[in-house]
């Protein structure tokens, strides 16, 4: 577990994530909602996410998933390519994940079975 805390949260991490928390929240501040509504939305949507799971212990986070649904709307090609900067994702072997369908996935897999 310490392992697993340290690659986040050590301190030679902790500038890094802190300006990576404040990138995150400056796309939601423009957006007018909050980060973890922010979060929640750009899960659902990815097409490769079929369901979110999620839990809430107050009432107001059961709130902030429910409005979290508002915001899908919202993450743009041109938001989610932000977001997907500031956190490092990469698409796979150059195929923007919003734009394969299962016509593509033939395609996919062939191009990842020949890198090996």
């Amino acid at each position: 577990m310490k392992r697993i805390y340290s690659q986040y949260f050590a301190e030679d991490k902790k500038e890094k994530l802190l300006k990576l928390l404040n990138a995150l929240g400056n796309i939601a501040m423009i957006l007018k909602y909050t980060q973890s509504q922010l979060a929640m939305a750009w899960v659902l949507a990815n097409t490769d996410v079929s369901s979110a799971i999620t839990s809430a212990t107050r009432p107001e986070q059961l709130d902030d998933i429910v409005k979290s649904v508002q915001v899908v709307k919202l993450i743009t090609p041109e938001v989610n390519k932000e977001i997907n900067a500031i956190l490092g994702n990469k698409s796979m072997c150059g195929i923007d994940d919003k734009t394969y369908g299962l016509k593509k996935y033939k395609k996919r897999f062939n191009v990842i079975k020949n890198q090996y």
